[in-house]
């Protein structure tokens, strides 16, 4: 099972020292590298296989390129805040950073500089996308690290890797190439303070910070619990420069981090609007909300398990019932291998991000998923869960005994979870409402 792989890579990590391996300029590497390994040897990703990208998508990336450092660098004002977002949900037709959009709309915009990194698009004022990713291009420090020791432990634990030195070097690499550019990023602008929402892992913009005393504050953005490995850390003593974390985390509600252990980081529960409103809307007007459409969560991990066990359903039981197969923002790309799998079933809709959860929520009672947040934003407007139990279902096992949650290994187990009654369940509080106080007293 998933926990088993976990607690395994944790003793691993701890009974061979890894958060003391140096690299030959005394970096420790370990905490670079870790949250890239582990969904690796989970999963035994190599690569995409269904990623393709158009002509047009390749020609404008390699524009951005080389033309956003050159703009951010001289062509932009001093700041006091850098904002780093990765917005990829739509409100009223724009691309918004749902994790950060509160604490973004409380300074005025010209103190604010913004990196994009989901999305080529100037929505907001002083944005950039991705302006580091020719310095990670042009930086050769790291490439040349002798991983063998590592590799040698973890293959002989987890069995032949999907990945080589070289996947190794490239990371560390990356992460110098981060040092460098934000380094000079944070002396040139001015900036007193990071706001920062996590997109993959950002080691690199918070040595550099670090190394300047410049404060990163992280706003939480989707689930953390003993999977996530940027949240979750062996209970021990760390060297100094062995783990680079956020000075402070603002997270959803005090629901969360509660059980993980983040050497030296403050939590600080601000709540998030943009989860919480429409939940609350739904739960003040519960009588009102009469939905009888079935939610599927995708994923690029799920996917594929999600939609042929969909298939696999006697299509009477589905009939009259309106379907949404919502993918995962870094599966919006597979919308058309969707469609057509699933074209079949005639009253199912692939959404990307044309309706938000908490949108498709009100008109829908049940949720299909095997991992994900909007597991609790259904369970907190009281909506029933299904989860499959496949793959890393686990994760929300601090979950299972709420009321509205169902388990289920088999299409026959589905059935019978569907017709059972949704009942209302005041202990699922996931998301609390925005506290503009709590934020300021932070700062």
């Amino acid at each position: 099972m998933e926990k088993d792989f976990w607690d395994r890579f944790l003793t691993l990590e701890k009974e061979n020292h890894f958060f003391d391996l140096q690299d030959k300029y005394g970096t420790y590497y370990w905490d670079i590298l870790r949250y890239e390994v582990c969904p690796k040897l989970l999963w035994k990703i190599a690569s995409s296989s269904l990623k393709n990208r158009s002509f047009k998508y390749i020609t404008t990336r390699i524009f951005s390129t080389l033309y956003e450092p050159f703009r951010l660098f001289f062509f932009s004002p001093k700041k006091e805040n850098l904002f780093y977002l990765s917005s990829r949900n739509k409100v009223n037709g724009k691309l918004i950073d749902q994790n950060a959009k509160s604490v973004y709309d409380l300074f005025p915009e010209q103190n604010n500089l913004v990196i994009e990194t989901f999305d080529n698009h100037n929505y907001l004022k002083n944005s950039y996308f991705l302006p580091q990713s020719l310095f990670r291009r042009l930086f050769k420090k790291g490439k040349n690290t002798d991983f063998s020791f590592l590799m040698k432990i973890l293959e002989s634990e987890f069995g032949r890797l999907p990945f080589n030195e070289a996947f190794l070097q490239e990371k560390l690499s990356n992460y110098y190439a981060d040092i460098y550019f934000f380094s000079n990023l944070f002396r040139k602008k001015k900036i007193k303070r990071v706001f920062l929402t996590q997109n993959g892992i950002q080691k690199g913009l918070m040595r550099a910070a670090k190394n300047l005393n410049i404060p990163v504050f992280e706003f939480q953005h989707g689930i953390v619990d003993f999977g996530h490995l940027a949240y979750n850390y062996s209970k021990m003593d760390y060297k100094e420069g062995q783990v680079t974390l956020s000075d402070t985390i603002f997270s959803f509600s005090p629901f969360w981090f509660k059980e993980l252990y983040l050497p030296n980081v403050k939590i600080v529960p601000i709540g998030n609007d943009y989860f919480y409103n429409p939940l609350a809307q739904i739960i003040d007007d519960i009588d009102n909300y009469v939905a009888k459409g079935i939610l599927i969560i995708s994923s690029n991990v799920f996917g594929k398990e999600l939609s042929d066990f969909i298939l696999k359903i006697d299509k009477k039981y589905l009939e009259n019932i309106p379907i949404y197969f919502k993918l995962h923002p870094n599966q919006f790309f597979e919308k058309e291998y969707y469609t057509k799998k699933l074209s079949s079933i005639k009253n199912i809709k692939i959404i990307t991000n044309e309706q938000s959860v908490g949108e498709l929520l009100k008109i829908c009672s049940t949720m299909l998923a095997i991992q994900s947040t909007a597991i609790y934003e259904a369970l907190q407007a009281n909506r029933k869960v299904i989860l499959l139990k496949k793959n890393s279902y686990l994760r929300h096992k601090h979950v299972f005994d709420k009321k509205n949650l169902h388990l289920v290994d088999t299409v026959d187990d589905f059935i019978s979870a569907l017709t059972t009654e949704i009942v209302i369940d005041p202990s699922a509080v996931f998301f609390a409402p925005f506290d503009k106080e709590a934020f300021l007293n932070v700062l």
